[in-house]
């Protein structure tokens, strides 16, 4: 799923392609890091954010 948000990736070479990967995978783990700064629960089907 990540890579498909990575357009014009078939054309990199396989060492640019894996630093792309990396990078997003680093970007997910940050972002995850970030909620785990919140509360996050779920009612009734919506997400809700608790600073």
């Amino acid at each position: 799923p990540v890579m498909a948000a990575l357009p014009g990736l078939e054309q990199l070479s396989p060492r640019a392609r894996a630093l792309a990967r990396e990078k997003a995978a680093e970007m997910a783990a940050a972002r995850v890091g970030d909620l785990q700064a919140y509360r996050v629960t779920v009612e009734n089907g919506r997400v809700l954010v608790d600073v």
